[in-house]
């Protein structure tokens, strides 16, 4: 199905985030929602009379919309009208949790509820259905006292058991629950919970916080801190009120220290070893967001009053704040911390925080700190092919090479941007050069025509709901072997599923995958031709959109980046401006040609402004250029393309480049032009300061 772009009356609502396995992170209704960017749909004309004369696929969008809205009666009439279609199922999803959204919780829904549940037992909808009933249906299972129907239905999902919106309820539910005894295990529990920023919207887990301060008031100073680290200043003043009520807590400072954060520094910075302790550290986590110099001098003031816990957590925020900036005093705050840095009674997040310890020694080139950072992290962390890569780094630098090569061989995954590294070193060939593929089972293959879950995934595709989409696939992918996943995504390059194709022949490793699978390259003449006129290589375009969009005409990112190439709408209009773009207007940001034009003519313009280098390029099309110039200027020293690309701040973006370059290597190899050297791509880096004129 081919769809035309045209202008949307009704908003653009997307799911914000999914995990990676593909299912939705639910919070309150609708959150499900995301309405396919071509089809129109006239909110204003939701008339039951209109609903006839309207194709199948606006009566989904219709239906959608009445879901989002809680119309009833309009999903009702749209439900009878899109019978035997091949989503029907959703449409009855959305009446049914409609209807115990606003009350009608009666035995008659109920009966439909298990009649669904057992219509589609193993099925993926099962696993929606399920998850958004559960949510609806939670503070009434919790005030009727009918807890063990909770858990149990919980307990019956598949993916979504521990979706925060769960876990919340179950620690709420414990919280409330708890004796003397029991108390402080689940207290500290709750406290772990709430250092997770993806639950801080929640209203059950805010809810769930309250009940933790209130059965236990002395959580309530580290679950602040909490807060004020993810720049929650609302509920933190919320939690302040709460303090206050603690005998002899200086609310006043507080106060002063959480939301006139510059004015407590000016006035008591200078007398710190007078303060009342909570209230510095409140200071001191307040300034570690805008002038973390003026944290660490607080963080000094203190440092003989606080505990070696307190210690561990509070230079482990300076550290690791630090690190990001890429400050020279790094670690020297990082060490102040003791042994357990990072690992404090106020900690957030360890392992991130001891990661940026090891990136910035790699930053400065401190191969034997290096060596000792890494194996002093925890296995989960030193085993992941970076750390293992740059450990053997480390080992070579210091003259012990044969130990190095022994844990390059460690990453035999050619095709990740560390496993070409690794392989460069061992002096083996960087590209992905796979045996013979095994035959396919065609019998195997004809039978996924009749598979119902990938045949929703099908029609969202060709809505272009690709979230929806992609849950219903991986949802067939759970339990598969090797040769069943091959077979899946053969059966996905037969139906033009590039995204999908590329998606289940990735997570191959025991059997060899054609190139075809994971390298596709489709609109060719295209793609060459606007890579010609602007001078840059197609590999690399094409090893970009890979990464961008997986060739999803119709993607649309949670920023709303747009089309093949993910341009934003300001980005695409600036482009067009430039290169003097005749009657551009925001709907041809979808349009194949439209969208290769512009994105080529970006990466040109990127590369002009970047002296010509593709790992700069390739980062600033990601984070936006100044930030390249940023990173950049931060440099003191040049420093090999692979470091400073280990160091990028931004996790999407350090993640973006490296496999944007390793999938423009084996891109090199189809179009005839291999690339033998990744480390000659990514360079040296050599400092440059940020100027008036670096602007785009």
């Amino acid at each position: 199905m081919k769809f035309k772009p045209v202008f949307l009356s009704l908003p653009l609502l997307t799911l914000a985030c999914t995990n990676a396995v593909g299912q939705s992170l639910l919070s309150t209704v609708g959150s499900d929602i995301e309405f396919a960017p071509f089809i129109h749909v006239d909110e204003k004309n939701q008339s039951i009379s209109a609903f006839d004369s309207a194709t199948d696929e606006e009566k989904l969008m219709m239906a959608q919309l009445a879901f989002h809205q809680q119309e009833l009666g309009r999903l009702s009439a749209l439900e009878t009208r899109l019978n035997g279609h091949t989503l029907e199922s959703y449409v009855q999803n959305w009446s049914l949790i409609t209807q115990a959204n606003l009350g009608f919780l009666n035995a008659d829904l109920k009966a439909k509820r298990d009649a669904f549940l057992k219509d589609h037992k193993g099925e993926y909808i099962e696993e929606r259905f399920r998850t958004d009933w559960l949510t609806s249906v939670a503070s009434n299972l919790y005030e009727e006292n009918r807890w063990n129907e909770f858990q149990n239905q919980r307990n019956k999902l598949v993916w979504n058991a521990d979706e925060p919106i769960f876990r919340c309820w179950d620690i709420y539910h414990r919280l409330e629950k708890a004796n003397k005894k029991t108390l402080p295990a689940i207290v500290a529990e709750s406290q772990r919970l709430l250092k997770n920023a993806q639950i801080g919207d929640l209203a059950v887990c805010q809810k769930a916080a309250q009940t933790m301060i209130r059965r236990s008031p002395s959580s309530a100073f580290a679950y602040l801190l909490t807060l004020i680290e993810q720049n929650r200043i609302n509920r933190a003043n919320a939690v302040l009120d709460a303090l206050a009520k603690q005998r002899g807590f200086p609310i006043k400072e507080a106060k002063l220290a959480l939301n006139q954060t510059t004015k407590w520094y000016n006035r008591y910075g200078k007398k710190i070893n007078k303060r009342d302790k909570r209230v510095a550290l409140i200071g001191l986590y307040r300034l570690s967001r805008t002038n973390i110099k003026a944290a660490a001098k607080v963080g000094q003031a203190l440092q003989p009053r606080l505990t070696s816990s307190e210690r561990a957590s509070v230079w482990g925020r300076i550290g690791y704040v630090a690190a990001l900036d890429h400050l020279p005093e790094t670690l020297s705050w990082y060490a102040k911390g003791g042994q357990n840095v990072c690992n404090g009674i106020y900690s957030i997040n360890p392992n991130r925080c001891v990661e940026w310890r090891a990136r910035a020694a790699l930053r400065e080139q401190r191969w034997k700190t290096l060596d000792q950072l890494i194996q002093s992290m925890p296995k989960s962390l030193s085993i992941q092919p970076n750390w293992i890569y740059w450990r053997g780094r480390a080992l070579a630098e210091s003259g012990q090479k044969q130990k190095a090569i022994k844990l390059w061989k460690q990453i035999p995954d050619v095709r990740s941007f560390y496993g070409k590294l690794a392989a460069e070193e061992l002096g083996k060939s960087i590209l992905y050069q796979p045996s013979t593929e095994p035959k396919i089972n065609l019998e195997a293959l004809k039978l996924l025509d009749h598979n119902v879950g990938l045949q929703r995934a099908r029609a969202f595709y060709d809505l272009g709901m690709n979230n929806f989409g992609h849950r219903e696939w991986n949802w067939q992918l759970r339990g598969k072997d090797a040769h069943a996943l091959l077979t899946m995504a053969h059966w996905a390059k037969e139906k033009n599923l590039l995204h999908r194709m590329i998606n289940t022949a990735e997570r191959i490793r025991s059997l060899p995958v054609a190139n075809n699978l994971l390298y596709p390259r489709p609109y060719l003449p295209l793609i060459e031709s606007f890579s010609e006129q602007a001078n840059i290589s197609k590999d690399w375009v094409y090893g970009l959109i890979r990464q961008e969009s997986r060739f999803i005409v119709t993607a649309r990112s949670t920023v709303g980046a747009n089309g093949l190439m993910q341009i934003m709408p300001t980005t695409a209009q600036w482009v067009a401006n430039k290169i003097e773009m005749q009657h551009f207007d925001a709907n041809q940001i979808y349009d194949v040609e439209t969208n290769l034009h512009l994105g080529t003519a970006y990466l040109r313009l990127l590369l002009d402004r970047l002296d010509e280098n593709i790992v700069l390029a390739t980062a600033g099309y990601n984070a936006g250029p100044h930030r390249s110039f940023t990173w950049r200027a931060s440099l003191t020293k040049p420093v090999e393309g692979a470091i400073f690309v280990e160091t990028i701040p931004f996790t999407e973006t350090r993640t973006y480049v490296q496999n944007v370059l390793a999938n423009t290597i084996e891109y090199s190899q189809l179009s005839g032009k291999a690339i033998p050297s990744l480390k000659k791509i990514l360079g040296t880096i050599e400092p440059k300061p940020v100027t008036s004129k670096d602007t785009i």
